[in-house]
């Protein structure tokens, strides 16, 4: 079987290059490549296969890559101003990823750019809240950031947050 490829090679190809991409601002290649690695999954990795330690290691690894992609795939998105496409995706996301606190920032950048700064703000809280309560910490400083950013309306500040600008 040295001859057959898998999807998780495929996906680990395109994720390689639509980082690699990402990285070199080619925000719309980049997302196109991540874009096409995110559709290759089908559902849970290897679902229905339990048992080994090495099993589930392997699973968890796969589960947080598709986690990035998506992550860099969204910021990707955002880098290109099509922040209106995400807000859906980004509720959906936080529903399954409540802690994930990437998936918070991206969500007020994009309410934010729709001109919506309440709402943005209103994440934050909803954020701060959630991982409060569940975690007993404070967000962490990207997070606030951003928070400090969309409260003062300050596009240089949320740089200082790693939200790339948009391209206009």
């Amino acid at each position: 079987m040295s001859g057959v490829k898998t999807d998780f090679q495929d996906f680990e190809a395109l994720y390689t290059r639509g980082r690699e991409r990402y990285g070199a601002a080619d925000f719309l290649h980049g997302s196109e490549l991540l874009r096409q690695a995110l559709s290759l999954w089908r559902g849970p990795v290897l679902e229905g296969i339990h048992g080994s330690l090495e099993i589930e290691s392997f699973v968890a690894v796969q589960e947080e890559k598709r986690l990035n992609c998506t992550e860099l795939s969204i910021d990707s998105a955002l880098a290109l101003g099509r922040h209106h496409e995400v807000i859906e995706d980004l509720q959906g996301l936080l529903v399954q990823h409540p802690l994930r606190e990437p998936f918070h920032r991206q969500l007020m950048v994009a309410l934010y750019r729709e001109g919506r700064q309440g709402d943005a703000l209103g994440a934050y809280r909803t954020a701060r809240r959630m991982i409060r309560e569940e975690l007993g910490v404070e967000p962490g400083p990207t997070l606030r950031l951003a928070h400090e950013a969309i409260l003062r309306a300050d596009p240089a500040r949320l740089e200082a947050a790693g939200v790339i600008p948009a391209i206009r």
